[in-house]
């Protein structure tokens, strides 16, 4: 597979147009981003499935990226930077065309670039902090990797390994509390905590 370096501008453009062809918009007055901070194994796409089936909005999902750039023959693994660079892209296009997004990603280390990109269009992403107790977040990931074994089409790879670096990074690099809009415990019942999120975000954008 062809490494980053053996894709020039005019090949990214191509793989971005495929990209963004995918991506549905829906042009709003009030047009905002969600993403979340937690480690792997809490819960983030589950949470991310609900409230883009409550909101109407579109999840922005790495995995569709390395999927794609497989299929082109290039290895998602041997090129994060393509990988984040596509993905940036994409959510700036939503952004571009007024359209909301929830970003099924953790931004505990590239939360100053994601605001920093929405403060471009004049918009903001919402930080949702997900917690959940290290002995189901465990159990959830020695899971998700027997499913590796059985299905090599399963890009995210998250395993315990990646759980304890996630702590290390987040003991070094603690994401600022006051940048949390809300928290929602994935142990606990999550359509009312979901609920209860949507209450705050409509209350938040009529206030604002």
């Amino acid at each position: 597979m062809k490494e980053t370096s053996a894709i020039d501008e005019k090949q990214y453009q191509q793989l971005y147009q495929k990209v963004i062809a995918e991506v549905p918009l829906n042009p709003q007055e009030n047009f905002y981003g969600i993403s979340f901070v937690g480690p792997p194994g809490v819960g983030k796409s589950t949470v991310a499935k609900i409230l883009s089936q409550k909101l109407g909005i579109y999840v922005s999902i790495n995995d569709k990226i390395r999927r794609l750039l497989a299929e082109n023959g290039i290895s998602p693994f041997e090129n994060q930077a393509l990988v984040e660079r596509l993905a940036t892209d994409r959510t700036s296009y939503l952004l571009e065309n007024s359209t909301s997004v929830i970003i099924d990603a953790n931004v505990l280390t590239a939360y100053p670039a994601v605001i920093s990109n929405f403060a471009r269009f004049s918009s903001e992403c919402l930080f949702i902090k997900l917690e959940c107790g290290e002995e189901e977040i465990l159990r959830r990931l020695d899971f998700r990797e027997t499913l590796f074994e059985k299905d090599s089409n399963v890009f995210s790879r998250a395993t315990r390994k990646d759980y304890y670096k996630y702590l290390d990074r987040y003991k070094k690099n603690p994401f600022p509390e006051d940048k949390v809009f809300f928290t929602i415990d994935t142990e606990s019942d999550l359509d009312e905590q979901i609920a209860q999120l949507i209450t705050t975000i409509n209350t938040y954008f009529l206030s604002s």
